[in-house]
């Protein structure tokens, strides 16, 4: 992450140089990460200032492994969070299915 509105804090740290692309990135990123959760942010994404406490909320309340997030276009078009259906899995049951 480039520091940009959030700077460099020990919870968002500054992972630069060439990367590679988007991938490469991502890579970076991850190598870098050394807390239980990750959040990949495009240099296009805009994230609501309460977004990240949001998600970790979530997360925690319900025990999940994974936070989905839809997303609101330039034109200002809400797109939901995929093909997952909301609500929370049992790890157990999908990897047995």
């Amino acid at each position: 992450m480039s520091g940009g509105a959030y700077g460099d804090t020990e919870a968002v740290p500054r992972v630069g140089g060439a990367v590679g692309g988007t991938g490469g990135g991502c890579l970076a990123g991850t190598n870098a990460a050394r807390g239980e959760y990750t959040h990949y942010v495009d240099g296009d994404d805009w994230l609501e200032p309460d977004m990240e406490s949001a998600l970790m909320a979530a997360l925690i309340e319900t025990g999940a492994d994974i936070a989905v997030t839809g997303y609101i276009d330039t034109r200002g078009i809400r797109h939901p969070a995929g093909s997952v259906p909301a609500g929370t899995y049992d790890r157990a049951a999908l990897e047995e299915a």
